[in-house]
């Protein structure tokens, strides 16, 4: 035994006999507590740092048990510093839960004895005594005595394991795939629909009529006619408008337009002639056409 590891060991055994004050202030052994049911930790495998936990039941050997307090959080050797406590219900019993964390270590592995203590009652007139138990605590490193601790003796990381991602891939392509095709499926219903209003639609077949003709003329006029009466399934006078209005309610915001297309139309083939001022039939059956969109929609 090197002399590191000497002056270690006495160090460790005088601090352990300076730190015996057990949960309740009382010294171990002091009154005649009963022994208490505990599960104590696993024996073996720890190192510094590492926080082990005390369980003992409070309904047995003693029913009904109620602690004064619950052990705060105290240095009580120079292996273990107490940390928190709470009770907890398995099995239909409480349990009074203690942690406890290793503070200390050696160069090899070695014995840490976690010390009894005792727990009072809220009355007084009871107490549990909790047994020592031993722990074996290695170090982070095992090294050769003859040669300093080194940088290089640190291990790297352990690398988290790994996942299989193949099933998710296999879905992530396969959602894909079907959210590319409903998305094209929708974006060519809608260029299908766009197409088909404007094939069959009254206004949208006459704007596309208006483009090569003269606003002026007695064709675009008649165009612009001929697109009313598909609307309304009939020939439509200005003494029948509201046939037209009632078979397409979506026309009813242009209908002072409306009436003074139809007025001219009127004066124009029946009557006076050309007004001073006419309606222009294009932008009349834009907005029109307009309206027929936003029916579709």
């Amino acid at each position: 035994m090197t002399w590191r590891a000497r002056t270690g060991w006495m160090l460790s055994a005088l601090a352990t006999l300076a730190w015996i004050p057990n949960a309740a202030g009382n010294q171990v052994g002091a009154s005649q507590a009963t022994p208490a049911h505990v599960e104590q930790p696993y024996p073996f495998g720890y190192f510094v740092g590492d926080v082990v936990s005390q369980r003992i039941a409070l309904d047995a050997p003693v029913a009904g048990f109620v602690p004064a307090d619950l052990p705060g959080g105290v240095r009580v050797s120079a292996w273990f510093e107490r940390r928190a406590s709470r009770i907890e219900r398995r099995d239909g019993r409480r349990w009074l839960v203690v942690e406890f964390q290793i503070v200390n270590a050696r160069p090899e592995v070695a014995e840490a004895r976690l010390p009894a203590w005792e727990l009072d009652s809220r009355d007084g007139r009871q107490a549990l005594a909790i047994p020592a138990t031993t722990l074996r605590v290695a170090p982070l490193l095992v090294h050769d005595r003859f040669r300093p601790l080194q940088v290089g003796d640190l291990r790297p990381d352990q690398a988290p394991p790994t996942v299989p991602t193949s099933g998710l891939q296999r879905q992530l392509v396969l959602w894909s795939v079907a959210g590319v095709l409903i998305l094209g499926a929708w974006l060519a219903w809608l260029l299908w629909r766009n197409w088909w209003a404007a094939q069959t639609q009254p206004f949208a077949r006459a704007a596309r009529a208006l483009r090569g003709l003269d606003e002026a003329s007695p064709q675009a006029w008649a165009t612009l006619h001929r697109a009313f009466d598909a609307t309304a399934h009939r020939v439509v006078q200005l003494d029948s408008l509201a046939v037209l209005f009632a078979r397409a309610p979506y026309l009813a915001p242009l209908r002072p337009n409306i009436e003074r297309f139809f007025r001219q139309s009127a004066a124009r083939f029946y009557g006076a002639g050309e007004p001073d001022e006419t309606v222009s039939v294009q932008a009349l059956c834009r907005a029109l056409r307009r309206a027929e969109k936003r029916r579709e929609a």
